[in-house]
């Protein structure tokens, strides 16, 4: 309330939250208490620290920094504070790669051709990985679509780029359908699609694979 009243009346923010204004008036001038000011010690170190990484730290590496600094302090607290004075990494720009296909894997025909209409729900998925920033570093995420109706039918995520993400994927999206399907499984020529245990884990479903030309996603 003392952040906001330039902009709103106290009475009308005690009336918001419920309050009396003696209450409020008398809550200022009460002292912090040990805990509260040890809070406020601790987010101007973690403002600091932030300033001097150049916004480069999430909660993991300020609790490091912290801990080397010799603050005896838990990471729980330290992630608390960040969330509440939304004090993030900065998101980094690097580029990532997804897709290898340097790869001597046998590559399927690309029966899909660059034609991504389809009739009917289940006929074609198409498949893909991406990457996300976050807090805790890069996380890889790969997803199903359905052609038909453009619906994500299945995804997984993993911290490395493995074989294993793209059949949980493929797994967790025959296990979101009413019954058992078989779509083509249209892809990129990256070698955990090219691999033969996802080659495997289709066939185990019936499905037949499509995999794209070099140089078209």
């Amino acid at each position: 309330m003392r952040e906001h009243a330039r902009e709103f009346h106290v009475r009308a923010m005690c009336r918001v939250f419920d309050v009396s204004p003696a209450g409020y008036y008398r809550f200022r001038r009460s002292k912090p208490s040990p805990r509260v000011e040890a809070n406020e010690r601790l987010l101007e170190q973690i403002k600091a620290i932030h300033a001097q990484s150049r916004g480069n730290y999430g909660s993991p590496k300020m609790y490091q920094q912290l801990r080397r600094d010799g603050e005896a302090v838990n990471h729980k607290r330290v992630e608390r504070l960040m969330r509440q004075h939304e004090i993030k990494a900065k998101r980094a720009q690097k580029f990532r790669v997804t897709t290898n296909s340097r790869h001597s894997l046998p590559i399927a025909e690309n029966i899909v051709a660059r034609r991504f209409t389809v009739e009917r729900p289940d006929e074609v998925w198409t498949t893909d990985i991406t990457y996300i920033w976050t807090d805790e570093g890069w996380l890889y995420l790969t997803v199903f679509l359905d052609l038909y109706s453009r619906l994500v039918v299945g995804w997984a995520v993993s911290e490395s780029l493995t074989t294993t993400m793209v059949e949980r994927a493929f797994i967790n999206a025959q296990l979101r359908r009413a019954q058992a399907v078989s779509p083509l499984v249209h892809s990129d020529r990256g070698c955990q699609f090219a691999s033969a245990a996802f080659r495997d884990r289709l066939a185990a479903w019936d499905c037949r694979q499509s995999i794209s030309r070099k140089g078209n996603c």
